[in-house]
């Protein structure tokens, strides 16, 4: 299967899989948005950083990057709707939350990419 095909067939599940997840989140425990938002985005990065270790330690095959990094991946998370209810946040007078989900998705994704690479051995 071609690279093109491979993104395609991990976008078509990492979409829905990111509305299920978020949904769930926000209902199940309650939460403003920004919260199912943080969710999926914190999963997406935890498996990205287990498929770039993974891929960087094994460089064949390399279906793995383009099928779950690149289309799954690049499905489930979202810097749209990140930046939309950041944004958001703040045009309603809650600038304390927007700089806290900021924060957030980004000290948490990034910890839990590298810790998906040092668990693969790619760090």
């Amino acid at each position: 299967m071609n690279g093109v095909a491979l993104v395609m067939l991990g976008g078509a599940l990492g979409a829905p899989c990111r509305f299920w997840v978020d949904t769930a989140v926000v209902r199940a425990l309650d939460r403003p948005l920004w919260v199912g938002t943080l969710v999926v985005n914190v999963i997406g990065c935890l498996v990205l950083g287990l498929v770039t270790g993974w891929t960087l330690t094994h460089p064949d095959p390399s279906w793995p990057a383009a099928f779950i990094g690149t289309g799954f991946c690049g499905a489930l998370t979202t810097f749209s709707t990140f930046s939309v209810q950041a944004w958001n946040l703040v045009a309603s007078g809650r600038q304390r939350t927007a700089v806290m989900a900021v924060a957030a998705n980004t000290a948490i994704g990034g910890a839990v990419a590298v810790l998906g690479m040092v668990v693969t051995g790619g760090w």
